[in-house]
């Protein structure tokens, strides 16, 4: 392995290391963010774990694609320097990056969906108020045709 393919690998593993402090930062933004009876903030922990071992993952996938799987003991050291340089410099972007994105794509999305149900709504509450406005001339009838006695009475 040359020194400029071991470089190569040593700055791919501090991008793996601020991509995962990244991911951790957005998994733990979410859940703090969640309401103390939601499902999200009850199972925090798992979560959290299940984001750790995915991240992971993805960095040994990295690792094996650049070189084939060897793990080196500078690695590691690597990865906590890339997410030593996430606490320090990229977080204040990736944050930032990450509100545009939910200013800009996801609230007008989810207003969107919103004003769809909320249309939906409206026109169930029209239908059924006309169907009230049918049936009510009808309802005095049948409460008085219920009051009545099905059977002759003896005399």
């Amino acid at each position: 392995m040359t020194v400029s393919l071991q470089f190569i690998s040593l700055l791919v593993m501090m991008a793996c290391g601020i991509l995962t402090a990244a991911g951790v930062d957005a998994i733990r933004f979410l859940y703090s963010h969640a309401k103390p009876g939601s499902i999200i903030y009850r199972m925090s922990n798992l979560l959290e774990v299940a984001a750790w071992l995915l991240l992971g993952i993805g960095t040994f996938y990295v690792l094996f694609e650049i070189r084939d799987g060897a793990w080196r003991i500078y690695d590691p050291l690597a990865q906590i320097a890339g997410i030593f340089l996430y606490e320090s410099i990229f977080q204040r972007p990736f944050r930032f990056t990450g509100r545009v994105i939910r200013n800009v794509l996801f609230r007008p999305i989810w207003l969107i969906i919103r004003f769809i149900i909320h249309v939906i709504l409206k026109i169930v509450q029209v239908i059924q108020k006309i169907l009230l406005l049918i049936v009510r001339p009808f309802k005095r009838l049948i409460e008085l045709l219920a009051k009545t006695p099905l059977k002759k009475k003896r005399k």
